[in-house]
């Protein structure tokens, strides 16, 4: 909903053109007057669609993911990484992913590109925050591809939304960081994947991310369990490949915009 060129949607109806709106990341940024006004309105997560009247009825359309083999497996790996855009509004996941890692003493690296203005904002305003070294900052990775050529160099993978998918899909262990910040992170489990899908692997409201992180107890308690090997209540493989498989999402896409059911 934000950024991108202006247009004017009384125009396109003139033409018979018909557009729609993807609902993804928080309302702070949606154009409520262009939701009215879309032909459709798809929701990335089903919270949207509880929390906002408008959208009650507008078809939810999660991430997904084309099928890949795991890869990862517990070799003693060390390193942590958090994959993520260098934005102002992903700050506070990386402020999560980082003071997690400091607090249990893991080396971590931080993937996203470093071009513009913002991103190199973003670096400076983290280095100054948390002393940290160029090292730290690989630059933009495409996350299953160097994902897969690392599996024998990361513990675990950090990040938010899709990221979680894609890592889980290759077998990793995942830190959920949520946009809320500091003390609110935690490892995606099995037994509670379901929910945390629904809410688009990057739950906001406290009352959701309790659901996943009862206290601070527990996530270090999860942590030890990565730490020795201990994964398998982590592994997502086997549930991601089965509820976020794209072909069906893709279908269910080419029957909205065309103004099936």
């Amino acid at each position: 909903m934000a950024g991108g060129p202006p247009f004017d949607p009384a125009h396109l109806k003139k033409y018979g053109v018909r557009f729609g709106v993807a609902v993804h990341a928080s309302r702070a940024g949606w154009n409520f007057d262009y939701l009215r006004q879309a032909g459709y309105v798809l929701c990335a997560s089903a919270v949207h669609g509880r929390r906002v009247p408008l959208l009650q009825f507008a078809p939810v359309l999660p991430n997904a993911l084309a099928y890949k083999p795991a890869v990862w497996k517990f070799g003693g790996q060390q390193t942590a990484v958090f994959i993520s855009r260098l934005a102002a509004d992903k700050v506070p996941s990386f402020e999560a992913f980082i003071e997690l890692c400091l607090k249990g003493n893991i080396p971590f690296e931080l993937a996203g590109g470093l071009a513009g203005k913002e991103a190199r904002a973003v670096k400076r305003a983290l280095q100054q925050k948390y002393a940290l070294p160029d090292k730290v900052f690989i630059g933009e990775v495409d996350t299953q591809e160097f994902l897969t050529r690392q599996a024998k160099r990361y513990l675990f993978a950090g990040g938010v939304g899709q990221v979680i998918l894609e890592a889980g899909q290759l077998g990793y262990p995942c830190l959920v960081c949520s946009v809320r910040g500091s003390g609110f992170a935690f490892f995606a489990r099995r037994d509670r994947f379901g929910k945390l899908y629904a809410y688009n692997c990057a739950p906001f409201f406290e009352e959701h991310i309790r659901l996943f992180a009862a206290d601070i107890r527990r996530v270090q308690e999860d942590l030890r369990k990565v730490y020795s090997g201990n994964t398998a209540r982590f592994l997502l493989a086997r549930e991601i490949n089965q509820s976020c498989a794209l072909r069906p999402e893709l279908k269910k896409y080419e029957r909205i915009i065309f103004g099936g059911k």
